[in-house]
């Protein structure tokens, strides 16, 4: 098949998965697992999270759904890290390749980043980031308006006494330098967030005052596990 065939076979393929799930269920989240993966792993389920993530790559080498390329950068940039962190086999270094191949496709092409203020202008700085000191050196160009935002969005961010009060915790992994205890919900997470509960977690691991707090978020990564009915701890669902 041509690059247009693919591309159409990956869309239809999501809209059947989307058709088939029940109606007010959630699904498991690669970019959920993969962040909980680099803050708390590795486990003995890492290696089969890990496959599973493999297994939800799109044939062009990313990952998300195809109708959404802004979302699908997030996701793809977090399964490449997850997977050059964790992955020891030939099977890891090939995904992660080719979700290179992707990203630096993108910049061939002249593409550039522009989703409005939804949390990925704090995520994506943070991800490139991580690129930059695991080795992965990725082009800026694309994600330059995100960059600029995400740190306009640093800065009010400073300004906030209450985070846990505002849309800013649900991103809270992109973030999150002092895990208060005010900061775990009802739920028992963090902003209705495995990823930032799993951030807060590798943060409060140390601290015998947040030792409650920390059992109730395990408790809360243990259900996103439970309700993305894959069978393995490490994939978790997004909320």
């Amino acid at each position: 098949m041509n690059n247009l065939e693919t591309h159409l076979v990956d869309d239809l393929r999501d809209t059947l998965q989307a058709i088939a799930r029940e109606p007010g269920s959630v699904s498991a989240s690669v970019y959920e697992t993969a962040q909980m993966i680099m803050h708390l792993g590795p486990t003995p389920s890492t290696p089969a999270a890990l496959n599973w993530i493999i297994d939800q790559q799109k044939s062009d080498g990313g990952w998300g759904l195809v109708h959404l390329p802004d979302a699908r950068q997030v996701v793809t940039l977090t399964a490449v890290l997850a997977l050059h962190q964790f992955g020891q086999s030939d099977h890891t270094r090939q995904a992660k390749e080719a979700g290179l191949a992707y990203l630096h496709q993108l910049t061939e092409q002249g593409y550039f980043m522009h989703t409005p203020s939804n949390g990925a202008e704090l995520i994506i700085p943070r991800l490139l980031a991580e690129a930059d000191q695991a080795g992965l050196a990725l082009s800026r160009a694309p994600y330059q308006k995100m960059i600029e935002k995400g740190e306009r969005r640093q800065l009010l961010l400073q300004m906030i006494p209450q985070i846990e009060k505002t849309q800013a915790i649900f991103s809270w992994e992109a973030f999150g330098v002092e895990p208060k205890p005010e900061y775990v919900d009802g739920s028992g997470g963090v902003g209705h967030s495995p990823a930032a509960t799993a951030r807060w977690l590798a943060l409060a691991q140390n601290n015998p005052v947040l030792a409650e707090k920390r059992a109730q978020a395990q408790a809360y990564l243990r259900g996103a596990s439970a309700v993305a009915q894959i069978g393995i701890p490490d994939v978790v669902a997004a909320a």
